[in-house]
């Protein structure tokens, strides 16, 4: 059973020749504009480019021969390109160019290509045990996975330092470009096609973009499937507004509107057609949605009964198949340890292979129409320029991830927001379409790159989580998330997914930590539930916090406040009073006469921010102190030592952890600081649902 969105790999081939593209479609513009002949026009655009004086930016570059000596060189940009596609080496985005593998093969791509495969094989181990509810071993193999992953991400990061024998900076240059354009055209594709987003930063960019299209895109083939489908051909003012849907995000120009219209107006049906619905599954559904929705309804229902021998089917099937068939029965599998050959006969493998058959009938029957719109050679626009992209359904992404919301196809199918069955296997079909056609544009991508044909597909994207509600904070990488489905795994609960160092490694109190996880796992299972979010309820948790924390300081708890500690002064290399280790000196010198005397460090703190962030507040500090002999003693600390601010006191556990904060201190202890880092990861949340208390001032200052 073959994957209807790709082509077989010898049909990718390389395609960089940006000036015969340019000829191309700027005798189109004119030809459509004009009404001339397409030769006369292609003429014309030859003779206005002998005449312009166009720059052909000249390059300098590091060439290095077989002996591994490095001359520096310089060349114009196309004569670049073209010398190293003749040569046939790989051309990575940041231009630098490679040696092809058939030629000489890198070690370290050997070392990748093992260890990724080692890496996937402890991957699926750690799920199987998941599912069998082995933590231990599940444990283990997580472990190996996520320790394999950071020795395959460790090579960028040395090939970027000096201090390493592996430091080679093009080469880690070469890896983020590769990986960064691989995602960038993931984002710009999943836009696109889940709602109809294009990145028109600029006003040339959308009508270089309608030029390459209907340039690119085969006119027949879409005009008979038009025909066939009985597909609306949209008007002037239709792909006017699908247009505007996205410039509209960056900026306005009349002059430029006014010569889309008039571009469009030149354009027959079957040309607004490639325009508007090439790569746009969104507007291909918006005017066409009985044709869609029978689409979508055939390929996410649930089949029985109809694989003779689901075993076969399944094992033939494709894996982004096998994937959305685990979506579509998630109910049956709920929990389950899936493997397909200790299921024969169960209830649960007819539903799996029957609809899995379904969902390959009903893509093949459907092909031709997915090909004309979807299987093209047109990429996305301004792929460099992604981060400064305005987004509609991506909510997050990273070097090497699209995270995108399918709540408004789910809301269009069912006229409603719901977690259901049915809502999991409709948002999994779009989700599955729209990976396969990122599937199709990697393998461009990588044609382009001149990677060679059974190298292609170590670059692609699968769907990996199925989150039921995902909400995003103000602080960048991180979210929690609840996860319903990893790689086909059906979770009989949903998991917790935290990320962002806030989230994982707080070291705010334990009641803290504990009150802000329950208040996570409750805002998700309130989404799930589809009902509305208390945002006083979450705040009031907020503040109640708050309140605990100011009571607990002021009974002289030391639960609230962070650990520390002191090492011996050898420890650091600066002084003994220039180093952290000045706060046993306080001690000893300031408060042991008073409080308790210490052993020598190393030994365990407890950190205290203070208010002394000035020197007239530290004076006004020491002159209120009521016990005289501490007074001179810690004016002789100040003197002696020249301490004109004391930011964070570091003192003994040992001591305050049997007797208390000194009393001295409490006037000066930074309440509000200890509030806030307490409850950094709580705000956090609490914005991440919409409310924003005032910098500086805590909720309860704000009358909650």
């Amino acid at each position: 059973m073959s994957n209807i969105f790709i082509k077989d790999l010898e049909n990718y081939n390389i395609d960089m020749k940006p000036v015969a593209k340019y000829v191309e479609q700027a005798t189109i513009y004119i030809h459509k504009a004009t009404g001339k002949p397409i030769e006369e026009c292609k003429r014309l655009v030859a003779a206005q480019l002998k005449k312009k004086d166009i720059k052909n930016p000249i390059v300098k570059y590091n060439y290095r021969n077989d002996n591994g000596d490095v001359t520096v060189e310089s060349t114009t940009l196309t004569n670049y390109i073209e010398d190293n596609v003749a040569s046939n080496h790989i051309v990575v985005p940041s231009m630098t160019a490679y040696v092809h593998p058939t030629v000489d093969k890198s070690l370290h791509a050997t070392f990748l290509e093992k260890n990724i495969a080692s890496r996937n094989k402890d991957k699926k181990t750690a799920f199987k045990y998941k599912q069998e509810g082995n933590a231990v071993l599940h444990g283990r193999y997580n472990t190996l996975q996520k320790s394999k992953k950071i020795a395959n991400n460790s090579l960028s990061g040395a090939y970027a330092s000096i201090s390493t024998i592996l430091y080679n900076p093009s080469a880690h240059y070469s890896l983020t470009s590769t990986t960064r354009t691989a995602t960038s055209i993931a984002n710009a594709i999943t836009e696109s096609m889940v709602a109809g987003n294009k990145h028109f930063r600029e006003p040339e960019i959308a009508l270089n973009y309608m030029l390459s299209t209907i340039a690119t895109v085969d006119y027949k083939t879409v005009s008979d499937i038009i025909d066939k489908y009985g597909i609306h051909k949209p008007t002037t003012g239709e792909v006017y507004a699908s247009i505007r849907r996205s410039t509209d995000l960056y900026w306005t120009n009349k002059e430029y509107n006014k010569r889309y219209i008039e571009l469009l107006d030149k354009l027959d049906g079957v040309e607004r057609a490639i325009i508007l619905y090439t790569n746009d599954f969104y507007h291909l559904r918006v005017f066409n949605d009985k044709l869609i929705r029978e689409f979508i309804s055939k390929l996410s229902k649930k089949v029985t009964g109809y694989a003779a021998n689901p075993l076969k089917v399944l094992n033939e099937s494709e894996e982004f198949v096998l994937n959305l068939i685990h979506h579509i029965c998630a109910p049956d599998i709920k929990g389950k340890k899936v493997n397909y050959k200790d299921m024969v006969g169960s209830h649960e493998l007819d539903a799996l292979g029957s609809t899995a058959l379904n969902v390959n009938v009903t893509l093949e029957a459907y092909a031709d129409l997915l090909q004309a719109f979807f299987r093209n050679d047109v990429m996305p626009v301004s792929v460099a320029y992604i981060r400064d992209m305005l987004r509609r359904v991506t909510v997050l992404s990273d070097t090497d991830s699209t995270c995108a919301t399918y709540q408004e196809w789910v809301e269009w199918y069912y006229g409603e927001i719901l977690f259901s069955d049915g809502a999991t296997a409709v948002s999994a079909s779009v989700m599955s379409v729209v990976t396969q056609v990122l599937e199709h544009k990697l393998r461009q991508y990588t044609s382009n790159l001149n990677v060679p044909d059974d190298l292609k597909d170590k670059i692609t994207y699968k769907g990996e989580f199925y989150w039921h509600s995902m909400t995003p904070m103000s602080v960048a990488k991180h979210y929690f998330a609840s996860v319903a489905i990893q790689e086909g795994n059906v979770f009989a609960e949903d998991d917790l997914e935290l990320k962002g160092v806030n989230l994982i490694a707080s070291n705010a109190p334990m009641f803290v930590q504990k009150i802000t996880k329950e208040t996570i796992i409750n805002i998700n299972e309130t989404i799930t539930r589809n009902e509305k979010l208390s945002i006083n309820k979450y705040i009031k948790i907020a503040a109640d916090l708050e309140r605990r924390i100011l009571k607990e300081l002021k009974s002289g708890n030391i639960e609230v406040l962070k650990m520390g500690k002191i090492k011996e002064a050898n420890g650091y290399k600066l002084g003994p009073d220039k180093s952290p280790y000045i706060n046993h000196i306080f001690w000893e010198e300031v408060m042991s006469i008073k409080y308790g005397v210490i052993d020598k460090p190393p030994y365990s703190t407890v950190k205290l921010p203070t208010t002394l962030k000035s020197k007239r507040l530290m004076n006004e500090y020491i002159e209120s102190i009521e016990d005289e002999s501490l007074k001179e003693r810690f004016k002789t600390y100040c003197e002696k030592y020249n301490k004109d601010t004391i930011g964070t006191f570091n003192l003994p556990l040992i001591i305050v952890g049997e007797h208390g904060i000194p009393e001295d201190l409490l006037p000066v202890i930074d309440s509000d600081r200890i509030v806030f880092d307490s409850l950094g990861a709580l705000y956090m949340c609490l914005e991440g649902i919409g409310f924003f208390k005032k910098e500086g001032m805590k909720i309860i200052d704000m009358g909650y």
